[in-house]
């Protein structure tokens, strides 16, 4: 099995061409989870900028983190995500007897947003005519769901 870049290697690959999402990778705590980096540019970048940082990451052939991680970003699933991770990072900063307690409420918002998670790319891929992970136009799908929802951005900001 291959295994995944670290997000400082990604972080060094990005930093001369994407300074604010270099930025972004080093300041995140979990620095190995490659599904909260793929989800959480989607929200604080542009559709542009997300397709353009996924071309120079596929360049340097992981490509196939992208796709493992991949779902289309929308206001519900970070609502969901968000308070997963509040409450993940609630729970390192706990006491042992105060983790056992919050333990099922963790697990719980984990296992939620992987099911909406789960959901959300299952339906996106239906949609593309994707068959699975390794389809070999899953990539590129991503690429034309970002341009087109840049050029929709575009139109009703403008």
């Amino acid at each position: 099995m291959r295994k995944p870049p670290t997000h400082e290697k990604v972080a060094e690959v990005l930093r001369d061409e994407f300074p604010r999402i270099s930025e972004m990778i080093l300041e995140d705590e979990k620095r190995n989870c490659w599904g909260d980096l793929t989800f959480r540019v989607q929200r604080e970048f542009s559709p542009k900028d997300v397709a353009r940082v996924f071309r120079r990451l596929a360049l340097n052939g992981w490509e196939w983190c992208i796709v493992a991680t991949w779902c289309p970003y929308d206001d519900e699933l970070w609502r969901i995500y968000s308070r997963a991770r509040d409450l993940q990072g609630e729970f390192f900063g706990m006491e042992k007897k105060a983790k056992k307690l919050r333990a099922v409420t963790l697990h719980g918002a984990i296992g939620l947003m992987r099911h909406f998670w789960t959901e959300r790319r299952k339906s996106w891929m239906e949609e593309r005519g994707i068959s699975g992970d390794n389809d070999p136009s899953f990539f590129d799908q991503i690429l034309f769901y970002l341009d087109r929802r840049e050029l929709a951005d575009a139109a009703s900001n403008g």
